[in-house]
């Protein structure tokens, strides 16, 4: 939806103008945030998957740990 068609179906005052305007550029702006944050989500996957691939320390380490003080 853009500003255009959301102006159009808002009233004659100025304060749906506004609002219209201000709701174009929140959803511009959450799809500019998406779109930045999925490459760094998919980066840290990737990174996660490697270091489990690659980890080398032995099975029973961190099964047992002492709590007491």
């Amino acid at each position: 939806m853009n500003i255009a068609s959301q102006v159009a179906n808002i009233g004659s005052d100025g304060s749906g103008v506004s609002q219209a305007i201000q709701v174009s550029v929140l959803n511009k702006a959450k799809s500019a945030d998406a779109a930045a944050v999925l490459p760094l989500l998919n980066s840290a996957v990737q990174e996660s998957q490697q270091i489990q691939s690659t980890a080398s320390n032995p099975a029973h380490l961190g099964q047992n740990v002492d709590v007491r003080a």
